[in-house]
């Protein structure tokens, strides 16, 4: 039998074909494999890498914060101690306040700072005045003006010598003249009562509660008139008195 050296030479040539691509395959899914590992790895070394700079970030974060935190304690802290200390220094006590009431009155004492009233008339406008007035009271009857002008005269010159070196004496002259203007007797005559009142009112024995409200009161309702403070205070006290005895 006769063989065929074409055929013979054939099967040879398909056997390495197909051994080579069977090899080449499997290199084909080595490397594939071993691409999918390192890909995997430097995923997940990734994931761990980023993981990682997140942690640090949110400690420098919270560092941050906790420092913010502090400074803005030690911030308050100090306004706080700031505030107290301008409270402090910007309201007096009630005894500061009274005595820094009774050296501006002392100051103003000794200042002559005080004014009497009187002082600041012209003296030959009080002089026609006191003629005028006691001529238009008394017109015709020169007796009486005459003694008119007298009384007048001497009040007058009686309140220009007044020694004004308190508030009190100065309010309570002022409130006198604004009342009686050139009836230089009559305002002599409040300006004299007030004070007398004033001093008794000063004398008062204020031993219990009752006694200091009913005055109070009575300042409340009268002010600076002394003459009606007195009057209220003894006539309230008097009232009561008789009520509870």
């Amino acid at each position: 039998m006769k063989v065929n050296n074409h055929d013979v030479k054939k099967k040879p040539f398909y056997k390495i074909r197909w051994f080579m691509v069977f090899t080449t395959l499997l290199i084909a899914a080595v490397l594939t494999g071993c691409n999918d590992e390192d890909a995997a790895q430097s995923e997940d070394n990734g994931k761990s890498n980023v993981s990682e700079l997140n942690e640090q970030e949110n400690e420098q974060n919270n560092s941050v914060n906790e420092a913010d935190n502090n400074v803005n304690d030690s911030e308050n802290k100090n306004n706080n101690a700031d505030n107290d200390e301008g409270n402090n220094a910007t309201e007096p006590t009630n005894e500061e306040a009274i005595e820094e009431e009774e050296t501006a009155e002392e100051e103003a004492e000794s200042n002559g700072e005080f004014e009497n009233v009187i002082a600041g008339l012209d003296p030959s406008e009080v002089e026609d005045r006191i003629k005028s007035q006691a001529e238009d009271n008394w017109d015709g009857d020169y007796e009486m003006q005459v003694f008119v002008i007298s009384n007048q005269t001497s009040a007058y010159s009686d309140l220009l010598a007044l020694n004004i070196d308190s508030e009190v004496k100065e309010t309570v002259l002022n409130n006198a003249f604004k009342d009686w203007t050139f009836d230089f007797e009559m305002v002599q005559f409040v300006y004299d009562n007030q004070m007398q009142a004033y001093d008794d009112i000063q004398a008062l024995e204020l031993d219990t509660e009752v006694k200091e409200q009913i005055l109070e009161d009575a300042f409340n309702d009268w002010g600076d008139d002394f003459e009606m403070v007195l009057y209220v205070y003894e006539n309230q006290l008097e009232a009561y008195e008789e009520i509870n005895n």
